[in-house]
């Protein structure tokens, strides 16, 4: 048949000892204390490996949170980085653009002051040819006589704007005849004032 179990194999051992009753169920008593005991603290080691097995898992994940948080706030911290470095390179370049417009807008002010100047400096000599080779016979001397007429004649017709000499060869024509008209001016003055004494004579 079955095999025997151990409380069955341990009361046939009492009958052949012949233990009394009270021993029987006194061992009996202390067995079933020591099996519930063994599985108390079995289930208090397992409930304990369970209890350390998820506080292990819970600090890992607390780590885990900590570090993902703490990545989070450095990558936080380096986009701010960037953007301040950004938002700093912008404000230098509109700092730079700002001062080279002054300067630039000095410097064309400075050029135009030179040319401004140089050009006041020669438009005298240029004023004075341009007139001189502008005005017309008439207008330098409206009683200049009939001789200053022919020397210019004499010396060539008037001069053309698409083929004229150049600005001081002109000046210097226009004032040779400007001293000729003055010269024969002084000339019919004096025989003018010549015939008058000797008809009051």
């Amino acid at each position: 048949g079955a095999p025997d179990s151990a409380q069955e194999r341990l009361e046939k051992v009492w009958r052949q000892e012949d233990f009394c009753p009270f021993l029987h169920h006194r061992i009996l008593s202390l067995l079933e204390k020591r099996k519930k005991k063994v599985g108390g603290q079995r289930q208090a080691a397992a409930a304990a490996a369970a209890a350390e097995a998820a506080e292990v898992q819970r600090v890992r994940k607390q780590q885990q949170q900590q570090q993902q948080q703490q990545q989070l706030l450095l990558r936080e911290k380096q986009q701010r980085q960037v953007h301040r470095q950004l938002e700093r390179e912008g404000l230098e370049k509109e700092a730079g653009s700002a001062a080279a417009t002054p300067a630039a807008a000095a410097t064309t002010a400075a050029a135009t002051a030179a040319a401004s100047a140089a050009a006041a400096k020669s438009s005298p000599e240029t004023k004075t040819a341009g007139s001189l080779l502008s005005r017309k016979p008439t207008e330098a001397n409206p009683r200049r006589p009939a001789a200053a007429a022919a020397a210019e004649e004499k010396i060539g017709p008037s001069l053309d704007s698409s083929a004229a000499p150049s600005a001081a060869t002109a000046a210097a024509a226009s004032l040779a005849f400007y001293r000729q008209d003055k010269g024969a001016s002084a000339g019919a003055e004096r025989c003018c004032l010549s015939s008058e004494q000797q008809r009051v004579g």
